[in-house]
């Protein structure tokens, strides 16, 4: 990612020099997003380095930029315009971040575990750099074998070891640092390309990307300068790493090639100043091919007297004691080392060859030369050598490995898995393995191959704690080298500390038949790998009766040295004493079972016959939570390592869920992230569609108008996703359940005082704008009245209810505060209208963006201070009075003075034109929400805590047709008035792009429910969540249909008759549902709900025909249909395995079927296509003819 900083950032600059301002916005989104994915990625540390070449360039940038005329202010503003996209990206990477944060300051090498000199021993030898030259100088892992030049045949290195002086390896490599770690060669041609640049210096990058690497190869060979980082950069301490500054310095190396090649490639004619640099680069090329030819020469003549060559590599070998350790004899050093010179000098000659004659080009250019090269000439053989060069080095890293090894199991393996315990919990006894002895056994991570758990590991980050647990039984192998690997010491397999680890088995190749018996251990499988079982394992959880209470971890591991410690019958717990169960032995036998264990989540059932502490061999982190009979209890720290918590006498249910704060902050900021880059890309693309002269279009128009709402709406939907991963992860399913039924609720009571008078003022204002006036007064007043009469009469009403429908308290507090939200809501609604049917859609747009970032904002705050549903909806209120106030002072400032006008018989009017909205509007959200209320009447609010996640996916997918029926209204309506034919092919058009936008949409979503809710909400709302989304998705079709026809009737003034579709598919949604959900939980209310939609399109069809005549919907249907079914059938083709990869396949698979169904037709897609590069060349619009 370290090119696409580097190019933001010098296009930010650029901006400051008056280049492309316009896509300032744009530049910094893309920065921030690269920013941001390079630390999603997972290696902070080559973040580090990416971040550091951003800075650095930068600041070189903005030093150039200064001297070149920009001035202090536009140096500051590029100064700025960088740091936000750094500060956005890392606020965008913030889930990854936190997290890290948090788990970085625990790790077992902060707080001084590693001196200077330790990290600079892990530095590049400087007597190693010439592999930036010649890989494999020192040799190369992957030769097995080499060509004897004076046997003339190919040899085995591991048949000239036997006896001499390798000591048995197979291999040739004698360099300190290893091959992979040196890893630095780019290629002789980037290099000799890398000096032409700093010879022709005719770009004012040169010496940023020459300083760079110089700087990056300081810091790989560990010079003094590597303490200045190591003691000013907090951190900086914990890697050991100093070597991977060659990231940086190849970067460079790269760029510096890159303008060395451009400095070569420029064909036109030049000043004669610079002829001097052309001529320099040329002499520069013939010196490069004279020491390839005099090199290449003397190493192929001394094949024909290899004596002397021999008796120098003996020589060689005398003086260097490291090439012994690959080397047996001059010979073998002299037959080895050749090819690697001979393939150095080759390629500096062929990059002698390209430097030579891109010079004899620049003299073409000058009239020099009469026969000019054909133009990809001089690139193709540029790119041929350098993928040669790299091949050729690279080649043997390529595997040809059976694949069938990562499936092959040892017998010891094949034991362990045949173990239920290990295949499935079922009981307390989830087993854990290590290995013993000098002999790697099943190295760590390796055992995840196979399902096994293991007390080993491998990662850079390892918790001081568990570092120092397992120091109690014996020093950490491997540490440096950032894992726990194996024991070694005989007496650490008899140590209680292991027995409370619950490691039960024992991978070893040492014969411990011996002491097995002093030992505890049992044979379970003979062989080259033995398998030995720990009899004197515990459980991994289990029940302990007494407990030493200790203030802090030091004290605790001094308790747990101590020799009378026994983890069977004590444990040792970091709190404070008040409040826990008294000391006691358990009176009747206990029972200890785990019902399920995810890594984020662990269920267990406890039968106790006293008061004890559940203790659970797994470590204890920042986030872990418990319920014990579903009231949330302390988790402790156990052993200076373990969980445990206190359970009372008698049976329980425990659950542990790990809920980390750190996460939940880190999302929130990801989110706010995440939206203010798609905020700034959506500000970019407005100025793309805004911009350019001309007629406006009805095209142009509709893209405006349509752009900025559904922008709007998608940004919204992308915050309230992340929004809604804390809020349904900290909630949970009951609270979710509950705020959810408090939603719905509220929104019944916004239908009755809206009364649909947005549809009305927006239809009525459009056709005459004069009358907005007074049409914005009416809808005022008639708002606030409803309010002042529906609002105590549903608080009264749920009051009376509550025990019926199962309400709490928090329910009904949430609910007053939502009512109350509302009326301001229905203010900035009128208003919001009123924009609309001016067709100025950005404002309300925007609004609804800055509400919903403020929303958000507020409301993270509030569920982190653990204010819960009520808090949500204090956040509702606030945000909605905010709201109101900013739109009517954008309206103040559009419209000028808004004058109360009020003529009589207006308010009459208004309410008998908009109740037919109203009641559509009522009943069309009765029968998509009713299923909500029976639910939580029938089920609780867990149940609709279920129903409501699954709902987040569905309400995000309504954005498309609202915001496109929306901002087709006013042009409905007009059509409706002059010109009926056009009306029906716009509606005709509409309704064949939904219904090819909501197919796949359904499709993919039924494919990755699972996937979504577990991302959504986390695993606390699976099956459920899924079960609902993959039912309720498939109502989508229809009701993206049903959405367009509705507004098309009312633009007919045909919402009277409206009433009737609602009428019917409302009394068949409420007895459909009476039926199916006492019977099929929320299963059946989803299948209502699709079986609903199918009822309301069936009168819309009726009526809409007595206007627009005969409609094709069965073939608007049936073609997408088909394609949407060949799509489904390739997902279940690639199987559950390749989803994420078959998913975005699936989509192409379905564009193509689209096509071949004649779904989409060619005029369609010429019209679209020439619409498109028309945008792109910013020429004037046209108005486009008939698209149906």
């Amino acid at each position: 990612w370290i090119p696409l900083l580097l190019l933001m950032a010098e296009a930010l600059v650029r901006t400051s020099e008056g280049w492309g301002r316009k896509a300032t916005s744009a530049l910094v989104a893309v920065g921030a997003a690269a920013v941001a994915i390079q630390f999603l990625a997972g290696h902070l540390e080559m973040s580090y380095y990416a971040l550091f070449a951003l800075a650095f360039y930068s600041a070189v940038r903005l030093l150039v930029g200064l001297k070149s005329g920009v001035g202090l202010r536009g140096v500051v503003r590029a100064g700025l315009l960088l740091a936000a996209m750094v500060t956005l990206g890392i606020l965008t990477a913030a889930a990854q971040l936190v997290p890290f944060v948090e788990v970085i300051g625990l790790n077992y090498r902060a707080s001084g575990w590693s001196t200077y000199d330790q990290v600079i021993s892990y530095a590049m030898p400087k007597w190693q750099l010439p592999v930036f030259a010649l890989p494999d100088l020192f040799g190369n892992p992957t030769s097995h074998s080499y060509f004897d030049l004076v046997d003339w045949r190919w040899k085995s290195v591991a048949e000239q070891v036997i006896g001499g002086r390798q000591g048995g390896a197979d291999v040739v490599f004698w360099g300190q640092k290893n091959y992979v770690e040196a890893a630095g060669y780019v290629g002789v041609l980037p290099l000799c390309l890398a000096a032409v640049a700093l010879l022709a210096r005719r770009s004012r990058y040169v010496l940023a990307f020459a300083a760079l690497a110089v700087w990056s190869l300081l810091l790989v060979i560990g010079t003094p300068l590597y303490a200045v980082l190591f003691y000013l950069v907090p951190g900086i301490e914990q890697l050991h790493t100093p070597f991977r500054w060659i990231v940086p310095y190849t970067m460079s190396v790269a760029s510096l090639a890159g303008l060395g090649a451009d400095a070569l490639a420029r064909r036109h004619a030049v000043p004669d100043a610079r002829a001097g640099a052309r001529v320099s680069a040329r002499l520069f090329g013939l010196a490069l091919a004279a020491t390839g030819a005099i090199g290449a020469l003397a190493l192929v003549a001394s094949l024909a007297f290899p004596g002397p060559a021999v008796a120098l590599s003996e020589s060689v070998l005398r003086r260097v004691p490291a090439a012994g350790r690959a080397f047996t004899d001059g010979r073998m050093l002299y037959s080895y080392e050749l090819p690697i010179f001979l393939a150095f000098f080759v390629a500096l000659i062929l990059s002698s060859v390209f430097i030579l004659a891109s010079s004899r080009e620049y003299l073409q250019a000058n009239g020099r030369s009469r026969r000019p090269l054909p133009a990809l000439v001089l690139p193709g053989f540029a790119v041929a050598l350098l993928v040669a060069e790299l091949f050729h080095y690279g080649f043997g890293f390529n595997s040809y490995t059976d694949p069938r090894l990562l499936t092959a199991e040892p017998p010891s393996v094949r034991y362990l898995r045949e173990q239920t315990d290990m295949l499935e919990i079922g009981g307390s006894d989830a087993i854990r393995v290590v290995s013993f002895g000098e002999e790697d056994v099943l190295k760590p991570v390796t055992s995840m191959l196979y399902g096994l758990y293991d007390a080993r590991g491998y990662d850079t980050i390892i918790p001081r704690q568990y570092v120092d647990y397992w120091s109690l039984m014996e020093p950490p192998q491997g540490l440096p080298y950032s894992m726990i690997h194996k024991l070694v010491r005989m007496e650490s397999l008899a140590s209680p500390h292991l027995d409370a680890l619950a490691v039960r088995y024992v991978l070893t190749t040492t014969d411990l038949s011996a002491d097995a018996e002093r030992l505890g251990l049992r044979l379970a499988v003979d062989g080259e790998t033995k398998l030995y079982e720990r009899t004197t394992a515990l459980p991994r959880a289990r029940l302990v009766s007494r407990a030493t209470f200790v203030p802090d971890r030091a004290t605790a591991l001094e308790r747990l040295r101590s020799p009378g410690y026994d983890p069977r019958s004590e444990v040792v717990l970091e709190a404070d004493s008040s409040g826990a169960p008294s000391e006691s032995t358990l009176l009747v036998p206990s029972d200890v079972t785990i019902t399920s264990y995810r890594s984020e989540e662990v269920r267990v059932r406890v039968r106790a016959g006293a008061p004890a502490y559940l203790v659970l061999a797994d470590s204890f982190f920042p986030g872990w939570e418990a319920r014990v009979d579903g009231v949330e209890t302390p988790v402790l720290r156990a052993n200076a390592n373990f969980r445990a918590v206190a359970v009372p006498a008698g049976e329980s249910d425990v659950v542990f869920r790990y809920s980390p704060m750190s996460f939940k902050l880190g999302v929130y900021g990801t989110s706010v992230g995440g939206a203010i880059i798609v905020l700034l890309l959506a500000v970019a693309l407005w100025r793309a569609l805004a911009g350019g002269g001309g007629q406006e279009s009805a095209l142009r128009r509709i893209s405006r108008n349509s752009v900025a709402p559904m922008g709007a709406s998608l940004l919204n939907k992308a915050v309230d996703v992340g929004f809604a991963m804390l809020m349904l992860r900290i909630l949970g399913p009951e609270n979710a359940g509950k705020f959810t039924f408090a939603v719905v609720i509220v929104g019944y009571l916004d239908i009755l005082t809206n009364f649909g008078l947005n549809a009305l003022l927006m239809r009525e204002v459009a056709r005459d704008p004069d009358s907005r006036h007074r049409y914005l007064t009416g809808s005022l007043a008639i708002r606030l009245g409803l309010w002042t009469l529906a609002t105590p009469l549903t608080l009264l009403l749920m009051l009376a209810t509550a025990g019926s429908l199962n309400l709490s308290a928090d329910t009904l507090t949430a609910l007053a505060l939502l009512c109350l939200a509302l009326l301001f809501g229905n203010v900035s609604g009128a208003l919001s209208s009123l924009f609309y049917a001016l067709e100025r859609m950005e404002y309300p747009a925007v609004m609804t963006v800055v509400s919903n970032l403020i929303r958000i904002s507020l409301g993270a705050i509030v569920l982190l201070m653990g204010w819960g549903i009520v808090g949500l909806a204090g956040v509702s209120l606030i945000v909605n009075v905010v709201t109101a106030l900013i739109f009517i002072a954008l309206a103040l400032r559009t419209f000028g003075r808004l004058e109360l006008d009020l003529p009589s018989g207006l308010l009459k009017a208004m309410v008998v034109s908009s109740f037919p909205l109203m009641l559509n509007h009522l009943l069309a959200t009765v029968f998509f929400k009713i299923d909500s209320v029976m639910l939580q009447a029938q089920f609780g609010a867990t149940v609709l805590g279920y129903y409501g996640a699954a709902y987040k996916f569905i309400d995000g997918m309504l954005i498309i047709p609202s915001s496109v029926t929306f901002a087709l209204f006013p042009m409905f309506a007009r059509h409706a008035g002059s010109d009926r034919q056009a009306l029906k092919s716009a509606f005709v058009m509409t309704v064949r792009i939904l219904l090819m936008l909501s197919l796949p949409i359904a499709v993919l979503t039924t494919a990755l429910a699972d996937v979504g809710v577990l991302i959504l909400g986390g695993a606390q709302y699976l099956p459920h969540s899924a079960i609902a989304l993959k039912v309720l998705i498939w109502f989508l079709p229809f009701s993206f249909v049903n959405g367009v026809t509705q507004y098309v009737l009312i633009a007919v003034n045909r919402q009277r008759l409206i009433t009737i579709g609602f009428v019917v598919a409302t009394t068949f949604n409420i007895a459909a549902n009476l039926y199916a959900i006492p019977r099929y939980s929320y299963v059946g209310a989803g299948v209502v709900t699709i079986l609903s939609e199918i009822a309301l399109m069936v009168p819309f069809y009726v009526l809409l025909r007595r206007d627009l005549g005969d409609l094709p919907l069965a073939s608007l249907f049936a073609r997408p249909a088909l394609a949407g079914l060949g799509m489904a059938v390739f997902l279940l083709l690639a199987g559950e395995g390749a989803l994420l990869l078959s998913a975005p396949v699936s989509l192409v698979v379905y564009a193509c079927l689209l096509v071949l169904t004649q779904s989409i037709r060619a005029h369609e897609l010429s019209q679209l296509l020439a619409w498109g590069r028309t945008r792109l060349r910013r020429a004037p619009a046209t108005e486009p003819g008939p698209l149906v």
